[in-house]
């Protein structure tokens, strides 16, 4: 014990004659322990530029997510439907249905992870090349007319489908029952268009089951090879069955050619979302919250314009949508959008002018309802190059007209001395457009992206059932 208190302290001795040495400028030995002052002063001066970065990292992060907090603000009332309003014990009417948008014809459940069934169809052998596989609902197919015949939203539907010298007839009924919204059937029919046509070509049907990659479908085959079943589980329906009935001719014979068969792919489904979509939708989000950003803080103005060319009426704002919307003629950084601004210094003005013009003809009244664009503009009907026709520069949008139907509606119901007037407006507007749709739905079949100001006719894409579907509303006068 005191040989080993004595080497305990034999040690600050030795310490204070190495300070010593260092002190006179004496020699010291070249190892770790000659280096310590030195790398203390380094490593301080390392934590001092990791505590910088970490410290601007930090802030930038909470500035990023204030500025988030202050645009994106929750509103404090409650959801208006519960979180299990599709579920298919609160709504089980409503748990399976055609909610298959863009696509000719399908099925699927109301829930997060869905279960997908679809159709499609090729003719073999009427056109030079392959054959055209008919699935999505694509303006360049020339499908058409096609489009719900009857469909009461909750239990059956049938609509006709014309694709050339073809005419499909696509039927569905449910039946309530069970826990998961009851069974349904499905009855696809083919036949020629001209009906004193017999002949038809060899048409090719493809019915399709899809989960999410992480469910079980199995195809259960009969005796002679041909495809009978398809059985599956999934977490939401439990043990599920799909039968395939026989093809049958209009006699119930038996066709020529009628079969199933069965094609196996593998769908990557959600781990595709998470794994390559939703990063891009965020980069997405991150480009245009940064790029779009004005010199004010929480203020925005596009950007992207083409530059002024003189072979354009109005270089465009393609990242608004309203891509040929009279704007500045020279982008510059000291323009403001009123899209992204606000419309409240000119909103009376606009209104005044809007009241007197709304009835006139030669401003915004059409037979067929209210141009986009006031005929007395020195920009209606002007294209905004030789490649681009006018868009938004006169023909009747429905969402416009049901915005003014809205607005006129109400004032016609409220007292004071517009009211006889408003109420006139209304009525006269509402039957110009309900009317003006409705004659070109008899005549091609389909609602149209917007109408004609000059005669009505339906122009741009079609079918167009996203707000020209707001005709319904307008004929229930439900704004």
């Amino acid at each position: 014990m005191a040989r080993g208190e004595r080497r305990r302290r034999a040690v600050p001795a030795e310490g204070v004659r190495t300070a010593e040495r260092a002190a006179r400028g004496g020699p010291g030995r070249r190892d770790g322990r000659g280096g310590g002052p030195r790398s203390t002063a380094g490593g301080v001066a390392l934590a001092v530029v990791v505590l910088s970065l970490a410290l601007g990292m930090s802030g930038r992060w909470v500035l990023a997510w204030y500025r988030a907090r202050r645009a994106v603000t929750l509103h404090s009332a409650p959801p208006v439907l519960p979180a299990d309003s599709s579920s298919p014990a609160v709504a089980p009417d409503l748990f399976w249905g055609t909610y298959r948008p863009h696509v000719y014809f399908g099925m699927k459940t109301r829930s997060p992870k869905p279960l997908l069934t679809g159709l499609m169809w090729a003719q073999q052998g009427t056109t030079p090349g392959t054959p055209k596989l008919r699935h999505t609902c694509e303006q360049g197919d020339g499908v058409g007319p096609y489009g719900w015949e009857f469909h009461d939203g909750l239990s059956f539907g049938r609509q006709h489908i014309q694709d050339g010298a073809l005419r499909l007839t696509t039927e569905f009924v449910k039946r309530p029952g069970g826990q998961h919204g009851g069974d349904w059937s499905w009855r696809v029919t083919v036949e020629p268009q001209d009906s004193g046509t017999s002949a038809l070509p060899l048409v090719s049907l493809f019915f399709y089951v899809v989960t999410d990659g992480k469910e079980v479908l199995l195809p259960e085959v009969g005796a002679k090879g041909q495809l009978k079943f398809i059985s599956g589980h999934t977490s939401e329906l439990g043990d599920f069955r799909f039968t395939l009935l026989p093809p049958t001719s209009p006699g119930d014979t038996a066709p020529k050619y009628g079969s199933y068969n069965v094609f196996w792919t593998s769908n990557p489904g959600l781990p595709l979302l998470t794994e390559m979509a939703l990063p891009r939708l965020h980069a997405w989000f991150s480009w245009l919250h940064q790029s779009q950003a004005g010199p004010l803080p929480l203020s925005y103005r596009w950007r992207g314009r083409d530059p002024a060319l003189p072979t354009l009426l109005n270089p465009k704002t393609l990242p608004s949508g309203l891509d040929d919307y009279p704007r500045a003629s020279h982008p510059s950084v000291t323009e403001r959008h009123l899209d992204l601004r606000c419309w409240v210094a000119l909103g009376a003005r606009v209104l005044t002018r809007l009241a007197e013009h709304l009835a006139d003809s030669r401003h915004l009244w059409s037979p067929f309802g209210l141009r986009s664009l006031a005929a007395s503009s020195s920009f209606y009907g002007q294209r905004n190059s030789e490649h681009d026709p006018p868009y938004w520069r006169g023909a009747v949008w429905l969402n416009v007209n049901y915005l003014a139907l809205g607005a006129l509606h109400h004032y016609g119901h409220l007292e004071g001395p517009h009211q006889a007037r408003a109420a006139k407006l209304h009525g006269e507007l509402r039957a110009n457009v309900v009317g003006n749709v409705w004659r070109q739905y008899q005549a091609t079949g389909f609602l149209w992206e917007q109408y004609s100001d000059r005669d009505g006719r339906g122009m741009g894409c079609r079918p167009f059932h996203g707000w020209t579907s707001l005709v319904l509303l307008a004929m229930a006068e439900d704004y």
